[in-house]
């Protein structure tokens, strides 16, 4: 592994590859770190390559390849998959996030990819996402992310065919509202985080400076392409439906169970302020009809880009 040069802090982000790890990776990238990409398939990283980062196979389940790629670096951007929650999960990620302490790293920036209440609340899933954000808090090294929903829900492939036929499908009841952020404003917080030694061992919560129900969200996506987009509930069986040629039947069935078992009321957590968060990270807020209108969509209206 080669090392990297003496001026410039290492960072080892997570999920390079992804949704929530590229987007950290490109402006880490941009700010003149050495970025060390971790992924599981490093064929998908060749643009992170060619940018000049140093690209890292390992696996979050193997706790010994996750310090010898966290070997040397300063700094660490990781975050839970949406289909967080199988058996051993909440013991899995401690392990690693145990290797990453070992490997000697001086801060973990750590995303909990969604909504994570004070205590536990009797939902498996959920239970264990409280545990890891414990265990993140309890190295001394780690700084939390807690962002709400991801505008990104609305690009991802299985959402975008809809979308480009005018139809917001969702598994959430119309009047709920979310107040949706995007993946690059929780990038521009983890910088914020890695520069500001004084975020260790804080939360910060994350969310969009709307709270809109499915109309709503509906109306900003309309307005942002310009074109007609109606909301439709559906439930997460059919979600799932949709996510499978994406993602597995598995992976998709348990999203999708996912949202079955959320409360069909309004969760306080989904709307909260992200205000002073934003405030002390020094960042801004991205608006969902901004997002929409500054993506690169193709003729039929899906993106052209994660």
């Amino acid at each position: 592994m080669s090392q990297p040069e003496p001026d410039r802090e290492t960072v080892l982000v997570f999920g390079s590859t992804g949704t929530q790890g590229r987007p950290v990776a490109g402006l880490l990238l941009d700010e003149g770190y050495a970025v060390r990409a971790v992924t599981r398939n490093p064929e998908a990283a060749a643009g992170l390559t060619a940018r000049g980062a140093q690209v890292v196979a390992a696996d979050l389940n193997d706790p010994d390849a996750v310090r010898a790629a966290a070997q040397g670096a300063d700094r660490v951007f990781l975050h839970l998959p949406l289909s967080f929650g199988a058996p051993g999960a909440a013991e899995r990620a401690r392990a690693a996030i145990d290797a990453l302490v070992a490997a000697g790293v001086r801060q973990i920036v750590f995303s909990t990819s969604g909504p994570v209440p004070h205590a536990p609340q009797g939902i498996p899933g959920l239970d264990d996402r409280v545990a890891v954000l414990r265990h993140v808090l309890d190295t001394g090294v780690g700084t939390v992310l807690k962002p709400t929903g991801f505008m990104e829900n609305f690009a991802a492939p299985w959402s975008a065919e809809r979308l480009a036929a005018g139809e917001l499908a969702y598994p959430r009841p119309p009047e709920l509202q979310v107040a949706w952020v995007t993946n690059d404003d929780v990038a521009a917080a983890a910088l914020a985080a890695m520069r500001d030694p004084a975020t260790v061992g804080q939360v910060f919560v994350l969310a969009g400076p709307e709270a809109l129900d499915g109309p709503a969200a509906a109306d900003r996506l309309a307005r942002g392409l310009g074109r007609s987009v109606t909301y439709r509930e559906i439930d997460g069986t059919e979600f799932a439906e949709m996510m499978t040629p994406y993602l597995g039947a598995e992976t998709a069935k348990a999203i999708g169970s996912g949202y079955d078992q959320m409360p069909r009321f309004q969760d306080p957590m989904m709307i909260p302020d992200g205000g002073p968060a934003a405030a002390a990270l020094g960042i801004r807020l991205t608006p969902l009809e901004e997002w929409a209108r500054t993506r690169d969509w193709d003729a039929g209206g899906r993106p052209r880009s994660a």
